[in-house]
This record gives C-alpha cells, structure tokens and sequence, in this order.
C-alpha cells in the first residue's frame, strides 16, 4: 500500500492528499466509497489512485497546473480525482453533455495540458486537444509499489470550478488547497461526519457542493454513499436509496428536499440544505427527534462553505456564524461597515478566498500556466488581507449569526446551480432576429421572455439555438412576444411580458424523419407521464411547459435509455422537448449522440 511517509502533514491541517492517505493507513479495511454493486476500502482506494497520480505525471502532469476529469460518477471516476490531486496537480470536472463549444473554451482557458477519462467520455475528450489518460487502461495495469509523489503546499492549486458569468462566459474560479483543508475539518466538525459515517454523494460533480461530499467524507474518514443517476430526480426513489445505504449525512437542495419524503429514514441523522435559500416550514418537515437540519452557505469564491447554521422548527433560519478560518464584513455601497443588526453586503475574507478567476489565454503571460484576475469582486485591503465581495445582503443578529435576505444583482439560485441570467441573455442574442430578451426564475424554472421582429422565429427555434452554447440547467423555458412592455421607471415590466408570451409552433429535425412506431412513442409517452406525474400529458406536450426542468430531464434521459437500450443525453431531451419527438430520435439509434 502506497506509504503515510510519502504525504508529510503540513501544519496542523493536514492537506487532502495527506489527510487521505492518513485515514488508509489507520485503517485500510474500512469502506471508502460505496456504489451500487461496487465498493473500495481506503488501502485499495489509494493504491488505485497513486496508480492514477503516477500517469498523470508521466503524462506531463504537475503543481498549478490543471488536469481535466471527464467520467461518469462511478467508484473508479472517485479514483481518478484522487489520483489528480496525488499527481500534485489540480482538477477540472469537464461534463461530456457540455456543448462542445463550452469545453473548448474551459480547456483552452485551463491551458489543460491532459484529460483523465472512461470509455464513455473518451472520443470527447480526445476531440478536445489535451493528452487523454484512460482509466481502465491505467487501473488495469495496476502496480504494487507506488513511488513518493509531489507534495502541494497550501497556496497551490486544487481545483476549478465553473460557474455562470454575468459577461456572457462562464468562469473558473480557481481554489486553493489551504481553503480545501480548513473546508473538510470545518464542515466534518458541524456535521458530525467520522469514521462509520455514511455520506451521500448527490451533487452534480461540475457543482462546488460535490467538493464539500467527496472530501469531507474521505479526509474524515468515512464513507462516500455514490447516488446513480437513476435517484438524481429525488422522490421516493432517492428515499427508498437512503434507507438501503443507510445514509448518516445528505446536502440536498430545498427543492429536492421539499419532494422528498421524510419519514422511515432511521440513520439519517444529518440533513444540509444548499444551494437555495431554506424555507421555515421545510426545517419543520424535515426536523426530528434524533436529526439535525443546517442551512449552509458559502459562494463558490469562499472555497464551498463560510457559514452553518443550526435550524429549530418555529424559529428564524439563519446561514449561521462563519466557520473558524472565515472572516466576514458588512458594508454599505459605500464599503463602510453598517451598525448592528443592519443590512449591507456580505464580504468574505479568511483562508478559503480563492485565488481569483481563470484569464482568457490571450489575456495571460504565454510563459506561465493558467493565470487569474481578482479585479473587482476580489480585492486586498490596506492590512494585506484578500476579500470577495459576495453580492448577497444579509443582516447580523445580536447572536452573530446571519440572516441572508437577498442579492443586490440579478443573480439566480435554481435547484442548487448559481445562474446569470446575462450569461443566458448572451446566448439568446446570438439570433441575428432577437431584438431583446431577458431571463428570469418563474414558478421554480427558468424562463426568457425574447421580441423578435421574425414571425417564424419559434420558441424551439430558440431552445436549439442557446442547446449549442448553455449546460442543460441553463437551457430556459423560452416564451415569444409581440412587445416589450416598460415600466414608468423605463424597465420591463415582467408582468406584462408575462401576459403577452407565447411559444409558437415547435421546430421540425432538420432532414426527413420517418414516423416512428406508434407502440415506441407510447413507450415513451409513458415514461414522460411517470416523470412529470401529470397522465393528461399527449405525445405531442411540450415537456418543459407541461413543468420539466433540468433535473427531470435527467431523470427522463436515463429511464428512456433503460428502456430502449440505448444512450441518450439530457440535452436531447431539450432538443426534442415532446414525447413524440423523443420517440423519433429512439426509433433512429445513429441520432443519438449529437445532442453536444
């Protein structure tokens, strides 16, 4: 087994790599990650990623620099993620239902030099440019004596993550390892996670809210619970998972939380709401004798948590005190601090700020690796210190805990993902014949209002066009108007765009398309029926208007490629948007597969 002399602990809190390699050697029989049908004990846990970590250094892999991860969620995906952090190097989650246009710029700004993959992700990965290393090449040549490896220092680099930008791009936000290190000790001290532990893997792997599940369970020593895709939607099937792993800890989101049912789950001792804020009756629900709810917050900036806090039926919800390691202000517009018990801006300081945002490759010095701007949301104050400025307003009680209450931007938070809406804006505008649009989160979805002057400019038309560009969960619920009604203050008036929208008529495939059997598009219409719970849906609703979203479309993506037998991405589910089109595309497998 890969050696604990080979990770020196740096201070007193220890690194990841270290404190993993930590927990294998205390005890290496203990159960690290569990999927269904899968599991890996820490010794064999590490061994396998040190397996990893050695390719990607043969491969050119190094400190700072930035090393892609393109994998379904699986045990050996874990395994990869490891191995980069072992490597000394830092990681990227690339999504393979990303537009390809996305991942090209996320590699290109990255200046990724190498891409960790499977099968399944492979072709995409090797179309994007980077050196691709093979997991089950790699894992299937599996060495028994593992050499020492970098060691990182706190100010290197851990990972990147992407988040929406509000100039129209998406941006990285670079992470260091002393904010990952404080991060895992922190949150496995609230929420009780230890050796025995089990806790859910639930979050999409491109979201900061997975750093916090993977980590924190492994450098704590307990187990990580992998959720399939086929539990993602929640429900009863999500419950129904939780009770035959026997899952101790959950993050979800309210939204999530909100269709899940509570009872007759005895080991879940610990439930986290993220992502969103967390309503009052929710921690009334949810809140048991025997269970604790936490609200947690933390931007992506602030290294995925700055503060918890403990929620009681009948009283406030609060985001807590911030954490040890965490330091916060509240300001004015002005930037002076406010009085006790006002409201201002948040500002975050302490060792989880990360290091800034990834610069476009022509912004940056050609001699260096990826580099960053802090200009703006980031700044350093007269003592030195390095702030982020959060946007969010809250307010502080005389307890010290904070109450958020809302942004001082646009900014949206819908089922757990951070959305510009500008960045949305961007993609729509990029139809020569939209004369303006705006985005904005309507009965829990996100929809965009847009005026175009095209009368055979569809709301299809629109959904195909930003499917090119978008992730799935920014793809909005696109609605035509004939004005674009203002307020007395010159700004739109939401309510009036509301009243006067409508969808058009949905685009045809390009290329002639043969009627698929009428017995596929009942297969079809059924599972969409199951999905969306509504049985007065027909082959031809829209699924989208009939109240889909991103994560059903998820859901519907892989209970359609169960059926059939086939592979099919929920970005295609945007494209097709009805059950009849979606049986279109299942009846003519070489379809598949372009939906990127």
């Amino acid at each position: 087994m890969t050696r604990l002399a080979d990770f020196p602990l740096v201070a007193d809190v220890p690194l990841v790599p270290e404190a993993i390699a930590a927990r294998a050697a205390d005890d290496p029989d203990a159960v690290a990650v569990v999927a269904d049908g899968d599991a890996l004990t820490y010794g064999r846990f590490l061994d396998r990623a040190t397996q990893v970590a050695r390719a990607v250094r043969e491969a050119g892999g190094d400190r700072d620099q930035i090393v892609g991860l393109s994998c379904r969620r699986s045990v050996d995906s874990l395994v990869g993620l490891l191995g980069i952090l072992l490597s000394g190097a830092a990681y990227t989650y690339l999504d393979a239902t990303w537009p390809r246009e996305r991942l090209r710029r996320v590699v290109a700004q990255c200046r990724m030099p190498i891409v960790v993959t499977d099968a399944h992700a492979a072709a995409i990965a090797e179309d994007l440019g980077p050196a691709t290393i093979g997991l089950d090449r790699v894992l299937a040549t599996f060495g028994s004596d593992p050499e020492p490896l970098v060691v990182n220092q706190p100010g290197d680099l851990a990972y990147v993550v992407y988040t929406s930008g509000s100039t129209g791009v998406p941006k990285g936000v670079a992470v260091e390892h002393g904010g990952v290190a404080n991060m895992c000790r922190q949150l496995a001290r609230v929420f009780k996670v230890s050796p025995g532990s089990r806790m859910l893997q639930f979050s999409h792997w491109a979201w900061d809210a997975a750093v916090c599940e993977l980590l924190v369970t492994l450098t704590a020593g307990a187990t990580v619970v992998l959720a399939p895709e086929t539990v993602r939607h929640g429900g009863e099937d999500l419950a129904e998972f939780l009770r035959r792993h026997r899952v101790s800890v959950a993050t979800l989101t309210p939204s999530v939380l909100a269709a899940l049912p509570h009872r007759d789950l005895p080991d879940l001792r610990t439930v986290v709401a993220v992502g969103e804020p967390c309503p009052a009756e929710l921690v009334t629900r949810w809140a048991r004798r025997g269970r604790r709810v936490l609200n947690g917050y933390g931007p992506t900036e602030a290294t995925v948590a700055v503060s918890v806090g403990v929620c009681r039926p009948g009283r406030t919800v609060t985001i807590g005190r911030p954490l040890p390691g965490v330091a916060v202000r509240i300001v004015d517009d002005t930037g002076a601090a406010v009085s006790a018990g006002q409201s201002g801006e948040l500002l975050v300081g302490g060792v989880g700020v990360a290091r800034g945002y990834l610069t476009d490759p022509e912004d940056a010095d050609p001699d260096v690796g990826p580099t960053v701007a802090t200009a703006g949301l980031f700044f350093t104050d007269a003592d030195g210190a390095r702030w982020y400025r959060t946007g969010d307003v809250v307010r502080q009680r005389g307890d010290g805990s904070l109450v958020f209450e809302h942004r001082i931007d646009d900014q949206i938070q819908l089922h757990g993902h951070r959305i510009e809406p500008r960045e949305v804006e961007h993609a729509l505008r990029r139809h020569p014949r939209v004369q303006t649009c705006a985005v904005v989160a309507r009965a829990g979805r996100l929809a965009a209002f847009v005026l175009t002057d095209d009368p055979d400019l569809t709301a299809a038309n629109m959904s195909r066009l930003v499917a090119q560009w978008l992730p799935l969960h920014m793809i909005p619920e696109v609605h035509i108007v004939d004005r674009w009604p203002v307020t007395q203050h010159g700004k739109v008036d939401l309510a009036a765009l509301t009243d006067t929208a409508h969808g058009g008529e949905p685009a045809q495939p390009p290329g002639p398309v043969p009627s698929p059997p009428d017995s596929t598009v009942a297969d079809v219409l059924e599972l969409v029926r199951d999905v969306l719970e509504d049985s007065a849906v027909d082959p031809d609703t829209d699924f989208f208007e009939a109240g889909g979203h991103s994560l059903l479309a998820a859901q519907l993506a892989v209970e359609v490629g169960q059926r059939f037998g086939v592979l099919v991405e929920a970005r295609q589910i945007t494209e097709c948007r009805t059950a009849r089109r979606l049986a279109e595309l299942v009846a003519q497998p070489a379809l598949l597969g372009q939906g990127g």
